[in-house]
């Protein structure tokens, strides 16, 4: 099945947003998000397709405590950046939150575009 061009825009700019919020919501986000392109095959154009493969590296990277930190400021800034309650999504695991804020996402952008 082919995915129409204007779902792939979405998911581009849902993941470009999602890329500002990693750099934003950790200090030295540009540094991870580099470190693991390195060390891994995925690139960052990919997070919002794999974001349980970012979530494991991350953990991989900072060990199980720190990654849950770090996941959850880059949601809430996420939340923020996308005007979306973060409650609605924090009972979530990193990849849940970042599918469910892409549908609420994607159904604004119905809504307004």
């Amino acid at each position: 099945m082919r995915t129409r061009p204007s779902r792939m825009n979405g998911r581009r700019k849902f993941n470009d947003i999602l890329i500002e919020a990693i750099i934003e919501g950790l200090d030295f986000g540009e540094l991870v998000l580099r470190f693991l392109e390195l060390r891994t095959s995925m690139k960052r154009e990919e997070i919002v397709d794999k974001p349980g493969v970012f979530a494991d590296e991350l953990e991989k990277l900072f060990g199980s405590y720190t990654a849950d930190m770090l996941e959850e400021r880059i949601i809430r800034t996420l939340c923020k950046k996308l005007r979306i309650d973060y409650d609605e999504v924090s009972d979530y695991t990193f990849s849940r939150c970042i599918r469910k804020i892409y549908r609420v996402y994607a159904s604004q952008s119905r809504v307004h575009g």
